[in-house]
Parts: structure tokens; sequence; C-alpha cells
């Protein structure tokens, strides 16, 4: 075995047990959940029977262009008296007749149509495949962004399960200070009534984080456990921006590149094909066909020349001489025999080939209707790319402008965040000394925690925003 097969059967070998082996622990990676969900849902798959279906028409439509030929036999039989035109007598029995034929007809010329079919064909395959990549790129990207809302809630969680330990410490602390008459005693009631907000507040933060791992179930269609957990990546912010990226850029890359674009564009050139189509009706077509048939009856006889043969008699006819003496037929008695088969089918052999034209002149205006039916169908072919690329273009833009608004969100939310932590530090240690109430250490302490939530809420809109302009750039969905 060649060294590069070798290298490339073990790094495939090391990159599947890897993901067995997460998938085992039920700690999933954002690439695993997109793999997984690439490899099993059900639209995908839909998609691609869809694709089948259009390259076996595809296929056909190439067929098509062959000569058809077809075969048929049948056998009768017959009861009762008959004619049997090969004795010119009526008879009586059972007598048996086969058929046999072949033939085939070709189409020289049909107004292009089934080589403008071909074209069609293959550009409904090539439209089918993006249109799977498209399905593709939509369910990563649901994927990620409820990926991140899990992240997102992660952090939440945390800043409630903090702000609840902060509580429980402040709580035994104003026991203390009540205790020791620092406080009053109402400081105390009031405390512990933030003890059960925050405590609600951490049960809210631990339903929303079910919820987010609940919709990540559904798509990847995976029975909901509590042991699945996802992977969290490192994900840091520089302080500088990090938007390196040039608005016309992006969108050229796009209308270039995307997938539900080229889908749009091979969907009006199916159209300009259907026109195509549609005007060959208003030419001859001109078809080629052929065929041999034959045919056996067992009432077909002759004489048998290993019988007997002898004369019987005469017997008077309605007929007369020019004499006026009546004229007799004279009868035999001898045996007869089926003609053989194979001769039979020689003798009864009929051969035909023959050229025709069909010229059409009038036929209700149908292909008129069509034609113009086609063209309506290519000027909504035309709307339907526009409307795509209008599409691309405001997510893109909007994304362009909502990364940059985000990350200046997040530095507010930053420098918010640290001025809080310092106004919190100093308004618990005032509070702890008994210089202020509860109720100034409570707004306190709710400005941090809405700037934690604001820091948090900020840096992942804004991870959002430029994960969706790598997106459209061609580049791989990842956190890291």
């Amino acid at each position: 075995m060649k060294k590069p097969i070798k290298y490339f059967i073990f790094i495939f070998a090391f990159l599947i047990s890897n993901f067995v082996f997460a998938q085992q622990n039920n700690i999933w990676t954002l690439e695993e959940c997109i793999i997984y969900a690439l490899e099993n849902n059900l639209q995908i798959k839909k998609q691609e029977i869809y694709n089948k279906i259009t390259v076996n028409n595809y296929n056909q439509s190439r067929y098509n262009l062959l000569p058809t030929f077809n075969a048929s036999a049948g056998r009768n039989y017959n009861f009762g008296d008959k004619f049997n035109v090969y004795t010119s007598s009526y008879e009586q029995g059972i007598t048996t007749s086969d058929n046999i034929s072949i033939g085939g007809s070709l189409t020289i010329f049909n107004g292009f149509k089934q080589l403008n079919t071909i074209k069609k064909t293959k550009l409904q395959i090539l439209n089918s495949e993006e249109e799977i990549q498209t399905t593709k790129d939509n369910i990563s990207i649901e994927i990620a962004v409820n990926y991140l809302n899990i992240l997102y809630n992660m952090e939440l969680l945390n800043i409630a399960n903090e702000q609840l330990n902060l509580s429980q410490e402040q709580n035994e602390r104003t026991k203390i200070l009540v205790t020791a008459e620092k406080i009053a005693k109402n400081s105390l009631f009031e405390m512990e009534a933030q003890l059960a907000k925050d405590e609600y507040n951490l049960v809210s933060a631990e339903n929303s984080l079910k919820i987010s791992y609940i919709t990540l179930y559904q798509l990847l269609d995976i029975q909901q456990t509590d042991s699945f957990k996802i992977a969290k990546p490192s994900i840091e912010i520089q302080n500088q921006p990090t938007i390196v990226y040039n608005l016309d850029e992006v969108l050229n890359y796009a209308y270039e590149n995307r997938s539900e674009i080229k889908s749009s564009e091979y969907k009006l050139e199916v159209a300009e094909k259907d026109i195509a189509i549609a005007k060959s009706g208003r030419y001859p077509t001109v078809s080629l066909s052929g065929y041999l048939t034959s045919s056996f009856s067992s009432a077909y006889t002759t004489i048998d020349s290993t019988g007997t043969f002898q004369y019987i008699g005469n017997t008077p006819t309605m007929y007369v001489s020019q004499s006026g003496e009546p004229i007799v037929m004279q009868n035999y008695s001898y045996d007869t025999k089926t003609v053989t088969y194979n001769r039979q089918l020689n003798d009864n052999l009929y051969q035909y080939f023959g050229v025709s034209i069909n010229i059409p002149i009038f036929n209700g205006a149908i292909v008129s209707t069509n034609v113009k039916n086609s063209k309506l169908n290519l000027e909504n072919s035309k709307y339907d790319l526009e409307i795509t690329r209008n599409s691309i273009t405001k997510t893109i833009t909007q994304s362009y402008s909502d990364a940059n608004i985000a990350f200046k969100k997040y530095l507010s939310a930053k420098k918010m965040l640290e001025a809080s932590e310092i106004s919190f530090l100093n308004t618990k240690q005032k509070y702890e000394l008994g210089l202020i109430n509860t109720i100034d250490y409570k707004n306190a302490k709710s400005e941090l925690v809405l700037a934690q939530s604001e820091l948090v809420q900020s840096k992942y809109d804004y991870i959002f925003k430029i994960t969706i302009l790598d997106f459209y750039t061609g580049k791989p969905i990842n956190f890291q």
C-alpha cells in the first residue's frame, strides 16, 4: 500500500475515533453537531433523493435520442364453426393461430426539442445540487445560532450563580450587622427578598439553558438526554476591531459563490430552455419507422404426400359447357397436414419501412400558449434571481453594520462593567460598615448584574454577526 493512502486511512480513522469518543461522552463540539446534522437531517435526505430523480430524468432525456424497438407475440384459439381462408370452406373444431411482430421508430427531427430537453435536465441537476448546498448552509447556520444561544445562556447562568452566592454571603453578613445593631432590622427583610429574587433568577436561567438545549436536540434529531453537553470553546474578543472585511468584496464574493444565487441562475436558464422546448411545437416532426410481422395458423394445411390419395367420384356443378353439357367437379380423398411453423413464418412474412413527417397547421393555439407561458415563467425567474440577490445584499449589509455596532456596544459594556464592579465594591464596603442602607446596596448590585448581562449579550451578538460575514465569504463556521 502506498504511503499517502496509509496516511489518509490513519487520519480518517483518527477523526472518526475522536468523533465517536466525543459522542460517547456526550460532549459535542460545534463541528461535530454540524457534521451529524448534515449526515442525518431529513430535509437534506429528501433533497438528495430529488437530486437522484433529476439525474434519472437527465439520463432518460439522452436515451430518448435512441431508436425504439418493440416485439410482440400472441396466440389465439378458435372454437366451433369457422371459415377457413386457406381451404375456402367452413370447418368445425379447434384451431390455433400465432402472430409475431417486431418494429421500431426513430425521430430524426422535432424542432430540437430533445436536445433542449437534455440541456434543461442537466441544468436541473446543477440546480438540485445547489439547493442541497443551500439546505446544508441554512442548517449549519441554524445550529450555530442555537449553539451560541446555549453558550450565551451558560454565561447568564454563571452570572445568576455568582449573584446568588453573593446574596447568600450578604444575607449572612446582614444578620451579623442587624445583631450588632449597625443597621436596621428591616434591612434583613430586604436582603432576604433580594436572596429570593436571585434564587428565582437562577431557576429562570437554568430553564432558559434547558430550552436552548432542547432546541438543539430537535435540530440534530436526537433523543433528549441530560448527559448531552456541548464543548465550550474559548472565545475572546480583542480590544481592536476584528472586522477586516470590505463590504463590496463580501457582496461580490457572495454574488459569485452563494448557492442560493447559483440556484436562481440555473432556474433562469431552465426557463430559457422551456421557451425553446415550447417553440419546437411549431416545427415539423420527421420520423423513421419499420416493422416485420408474420403469422402461423393450424388451419393452414396442405396435401400429405405420404398419405392416401384416391378418386371418389364426380359432383355436378351449376355450370354448363358451351355445348350445353353439365360440368362436374372431380372429388378426391386425401390426407392433409398442417404447414410447418417455419414455412408459414416465411410465407406470411411482411416487411414495412417508411418515413413520415408531421406538419403542425392548427392545434388550438396550444403551442402559442405554451410559448407565452414559458416567457412569463422566464420573467418570474428573473424576479426570483433579483429577489435572492437583494435578500443576500440585505443580510450581508445588515450583518456588516450590526457587527460594527455590536463591537462598539461590547467595548462600552466592558467599560460599564469595569465601572460597575468598582462602584459595587465601594458600595458593598460601605454597606458592611453600616454607612448606607439596603436599597442603595441593591441598586448597586442590580447595576452590576445589568452590566454583566449587557457585556454577555453584546459579546455573543458581535460573534454571531462576524460569523455571518465569515459564512458569506466562504469560511467554515467556527467560534475558536
